[in-house]
């Protein structure tokens, strides 16, 4: 691939930066499933190398834990440990 279709594609995928992790970047799909991908981007002289990683299952079996921690199962509103936290940072 050359380098300005290479550029094109990180730059539309870069602007979806997951926050508090690094190198994460969500990509939002029309079927409304989403992926999330760690990019890893080396520049060198004229070249530039880039990995990239479907941590998809990670994030969303992370995203379940913390729901689990932050909910309620019975009523399904936030616990008072998560109430607090979110209090406490507003």
């Amino acid at each position: 691939m050359d380098k300005k279709a290479f550029e094109i594609i990180i730059e539309r995928v870069i602007i979806h930066k997951e926050k508090l992790l690094d190198d994460i970047y969500k990509i939002e799909r029309k079927n409304k499933e989403n992926k999330w991908i760690k990019l890893k981007i080396l520049e060198k002289e004229s070249r530039i190398i880039g990995v990239a990683s479907d941590v998809t299952q990670e994030i969303l079996e992370k995203q379940k834990i913390e729901y689990d921690r932050d909910y309620d199962l019975l009523t399904d509103i936030l616990n008072r440990r998560a109430f607090f936290n979110i209090v406490g940072e507003k």
